[in-house]
């Protein structure tokens, strides 16, 4: 457990016996020994999985701009994960302290012309409500989260590793956030909830929010923590609906 960085992980790498290294005491000819014991079992990168390698579906990395929309393909994803991350770890959902963050991270970038589209949709998705009484994202308390949460355990076909967009807790319940992108239409209509249950299949997101809740399981688990009745949910963001 990474508690410094209070990021969620498992190590499995068995314990290490060091041999003493015999030296020749004649500096000169110094001579090294051959090394024992070299049939150690080391993990293989083959046996370490991840949502995106198990994921069925081919990702179409072509841009789309109808009706003068963001663009759509990866890199649009990434820069949106990295403003949320950016702004949790600076803690303040200030608008000033938000276009700080975009202003600075959209430099050299293709998006700069996309500036105040960003914005708004970063200003709207913070105040989505998620949860009774209307509690929204910007109710969210800083020191109850955990942005970028890195995992790594073992599973049957071997490890499973990734990271979790952003972990909360809000009255005792852990709670789970994934930003997506994806493009599905340039109307409200296109994000009708059944849509949204189509691109959640075909993009085997189910799936994503298994691993993703295993994860947060052996964490709670470890800390002593019944996960039955501390996961609060798992909730999936759609920036564009």
């Amino acid at each position: 457990i990474l508690k410094n960085k209070k990021l969620i992980s498992y190590d499995f790498i068995d314990d290490i016996k060091s041999e003493k290294e015999k030296l020749s005491r004649d500096y000169n000819n110094i001579v090294l020994e051959k090394p024992k014991n070299l049939d150690r079992k080391f993990i293989s990168k083959k046996s370490i999985l991840s949502f995106s390698s198990l994921s069925k579906k081919e990702k179409n990395e072509k841009e789309r701009s109808l009706n003068l929309s963001l663009p759509s393909n990866a890199e649009m994803g990434i820069f949106f994960h990295l403003i949320f991350e950016k702004i949790f770890k600076s803690k303040s959902f200030d608008s000033s302290n938000i276009e700080k963050i975009i202003s600075k991270e959209i430099l050299d970038t293709p998006f700069i012309e996309h500036f105040e589209k960003i914005y708004n949709l970063i200003i709207k998705t913070l105040n989505l409500p998620l949860l009774k009484n209307d509690f929204k994202i910007k109710d969210i308390e800083f020191d109850k989260t955990f942005s970028e949460v890195e995992f790594f355990y073992k599973c049957e076909s071997g490890y499973m590793k990734g990271f979790i967009d952003l972990v909360f807790v809000h009255e005792n319940k852990y709670y789970i956030i994934d930003w997506k992108s994806n493009y599905l239409g340039s109307s409200h209509k296109d994000y009708e909830i059944e849509n949204l249950k189509n691109e959640m299949i075909q993009n085997d997101y189910y799936l994503q929010g298994e691993i993703y809740s295993k994860a947060l399981k052996r964490y709670l688990k470890f800390m002593n923590i019944d996960f039955s009745k501390s996961f609060g949910g798992l909730f999936y963001i759609f920036l564009r609906g």
